[in-house]
């Protein structure tokens, strides 16, 4: 409901605007100057309210927001544009309309529109790049939590599956300590690697291998507890060298 407030405030203001523009055009010059530079400067000043009423509704309506630190870029080339626009306009009608053909107050009119619009398209392909960029910084952090959470889940299991099978506190600690150790060095990775197919393979591959393992102590006889919690703690030693490689590899 806001919302739609917001838009139609912001458009019954913009025809509000032209309405009365037009009227004190036609309302201040006489029938016989109303030539073709007459048309155009009402045409012009006409624009430039829809450009200053069309800035208003991109900062007021959510549905265009754009990143805060394009704001300030998009406001001070919307106003300096028209600001200059403005001078142009009267300056030129005021002091030299006889003076300088026509031809050369049409074109600086033109040729200051076309560079607006460029430097606010360029604003416009600055702020897609780099929420582009935010959104895979998040996707890739999002990826890292995920095999995060995955870890921390296994690590529970493992130590749930040592109380039961009544391992030693020294053996308990150990294992726990190298899970912890895997965790770490995957938390301390940088969030892009998670884009590389071969490490997040590995990574996979590595998180099913420790599940099976621990489903194996869980099952093992007293007489294979021991053997089998060891062979876990050298199979994560071995990866976590193997993580390191990958990591170092990547980064290059």
């Amino acid at each position: 409901m806001r919302t739609s407030k917001i838009i139609f405030s912001t458009y019954f203001s913009l025809i509000l605007t032209i309405f009365v523009t037009i009227f004190l055009f036609f309302y201040l010059s006489k029938e016989d100057s109303r030539n073709v530079i007459f048309y155009f400067n009402l045409f012009y000043a006409c624009f430039l309210e829809i450009i200053f009423f069309g800035y208003l509704l991109i900062i007021r309506y959510k549905q265009y927001r754009f990143l805060s630190a394009i704001y300030p870029v998009i406001g001070t080339i919307t106003i300096f544009y028209i600001i200059v626009s403005l001078i142009i306009i009267i300056a030129y009608n005021i002091l030299v309309i006889n003076v300088i053909p026509h031809k050369y107050y049409y074109s600086t009119v033109i040729v200051l529109t076309t560079i607006y619009f460029i430097i606010f398209a360029f604003a416009g392909k600055l702020d897609i790049f780099h929420k582009k960029s935010l959104d895979k910084i998040s996707n890739d952090k999002e990826s890292l939590v995920s095999y995060l959470t995955k870890l921390q889940d296994i690590e529970q299991s493992y130590t749930q599956i040592c109380y039961q099978k009544k391992l030693n506190q020294a053996q308990v600690s150990n294992c726990s300590s190298t899970i912890q150790k895997l965790v770490n060095k995957i938390k301390f990775s940088y969030p892009s690697i998670f884009k590389e197919s071969d490490f997040i393979k590995e990574i996979d591959s590595i998180i099913d291998e420790v599940r099976n393992k621990i489903s194996y102590l869980e099952i093992a006889n007293e007489d294979m507890i021991v053997k089998t919690n060891e062979d876990l703690i050298s199979f994560i030693n071995n990866k976590i060298k193997l993580i390191s490689f990958y990591q170092t590899k990547l980064r290059k």
